[in-house]
């Protein structure tokens, strides 16, 4: 699969890779490139043990009584006989039902203690020309507290939509799902992707996250304007539970495409953790064709 790294000449890419900070600040690569993100965790309560199965109910006996005596004869045997067999059958079913539904409770039971399947899912994409994506994740920060109920959800649908809805502007990205033994670790390897992100900037200037405040915790400063460049990167790093599991789809823009529609159907009691990260944050500022290759050396074009 080529990456963005693949599009440089091999002398230049080697010079960058033994010398990256001197190599960034030679070719424009500005240190303080700004970034901005929102996140948090869904918690959700350990699932309840199965009250153990009742015992089976007495099955109630087939016998009728009457107040006459029973008339004699062929007649009467037959019917007798026949009113047996049937009470027989009544009560075999009765008994099978049972044994069923105490079979079902204790499979219920010998699983409810188990953790939930998980998943961590990273989609990053590089957008040309991603000012108007740029200004809706800022717009999507302020408008939502993901200490609010539901709220966390919100953010990542709304964020997975985004990005679908500027397909156009795809330059590069790539998309991973790891399954995770449990939730614990899906949400550690959500939190190293997202601080993998973060180390591509020196300063977050937009920034929202839980504080335990569902009246604050965004944050906006605002920097002097710079241009240049083209490159906006966004990353969402998500883990989740009931996620089907991963299947190639032919190509890192399909897979992109997949992981984005799958991220936008998850409810908030499927989502543990959501970090979104974008960069550059700042007003007309973008990353420039170097800038892009040196932190994001493993996107492929799209």
């Amino acid at each position: 699969m080529t990456t963005i790294a693949d599009q440089l000449p091999v002398p230049l890419l080697r010079s960058l890779r033994v010398l990256p900070l001197l190599s960034a600040l030679l070719l424009g690569g500005a240190l303080g490139v700004t970034g901005g993100g929102f996140g948090g965790t869904t918690a959700h309560p350990a699932p309840a043990a199965a009250p153990p199965p009742g015992r089976p109910a007495s099955v109630p006996s087939s016998t009728y009584s009457t107040s006459s005596p029973a008339p004699a004869g062929p007649q009467a045997s037959a019917t007798s006989t026949a009113g047996t067999s049937w009470g027989l059958v009544v009560g075999l079913g009765v008994v099978g039902a049972l044994l069923a539904f105490g079979f079902v409770c204790a499979l219920y039971e010998e699983g409810a203690g188990q953790p939930r399947g998980a998943q961590a899912v990273r989609v990053q994409v590089l957008f040309e020309n991603g000012e108007n994506v740029k200004r809706q994740l800022q717009l999507l920060a302020r408008r939502h507290d993901p200490d609010a109920p539901g709220a966390l959800a919100t953010l990542l649908r709304e964020s997975a939509l985004l990005l679908l809805r500027h397909k156009a502007d795809w330059a590069y990205g790539t998309a991973e799902r790891r399954a995770a033994p449990g939730e614990n670790e899906a949400n550690s390897l959500v939190g190293q992707w997202a601080t993998a992100a973060r180390a591509a900037f020196e300063t977050q200037t937009t920034s929202q996250y839980q504080n335990g405040d569902v009246a604050g915790g965004h944050e906006h400063v605002v920097v002097p304007a710079r241009t240049g460049g083209l490159y906006l990167a966004v990353t969402l790093a998500v883990s989740a539970t009931g996620l089907e599991a991963a299947q190639e789809m032919g190509g890192p823009a399909r897979d992109v495409e997949a992981a984005l529609l799958a991220l936008s159907s998850v409810g908030s009691e499927h989502l543990l953790r959501l970090e979104a990260v974008w960069s550059p944050d700042g007003e007309g500022e973008f990353l420039s064709e170097t800038q892009a290759i040196l932190r994001y050396p493993t996107l492929a074009p799209l």
